[in-house]
């Protein structure tokens, strides 16, 4: 696992919106940018949510994003796995009453789960975040190694 310090799940939550915005710029998604974020880790195959954060929840209508995107994050830290591959690979690892949508990825022990858009697109923001938080992360660490050591990172 990563080390996540505090500055890691602001920036990458601020970083989730530009991305769904520019998505929804440069007409890759077909919905307006909404829905709901969520970044967290497995422990013994249940989910702990870190932090989550809502996109426009004024626009969400009937649709509960949150519930949707935790069910999504619930799954797939249950099967350790990204819940894009347990729809087209293993769906029989699908249990009674899961969220069965595309849209959460597993990366070393980290869940990150979107809802709001197309389920490929749920995936691909999740997958895009889950890397900026892994990267992040590795940054933080290697930011607090060098501190240790009394040498600048990156000067």
């Amino acid at each position: 696992m990563y080390f996540l310090d505090e500055s890691v799940l602001p920036q990458a939550m601020a970083m989730g919106q530009v991305i769904l915005r520019t998505m929804n710029e440069r007409g890759i998604t077909k919905r307006s940018p909404i829905g709901c974020l969520i970044i967290g880790v497995e422990q013994e195959h249940e989910l702990l949510v870190l932090a989550n954060i809502s996109y426009d929840e004024s626009l969400w209508g009937a649709i509960d994003y949150a519930v949707v995107a935790k069910g999504k994050g619930v799954v797939c830290a249950r099967e350790r796995m990204d819940t894009l591959a347990i729809a087209k690979l293993e769906p029989w690892r699908f249990q009674r009453g899961d969220c069965r949508y595309p849209g959460a990825v597993y990366r070393d022990g980290l869940v990150v789960a979107f809802s709001g858009i197309e389920a490929r697109n749920d995936h691909t923001i999740s997958a895009m975040i889950a890397e900026l938080v892994m990267g992040l992360s590795y940054m933080a660490h290697e930011e607090a190694q060098q501190a240790l050591q009394g040498i600048a990172f990156l000067e």
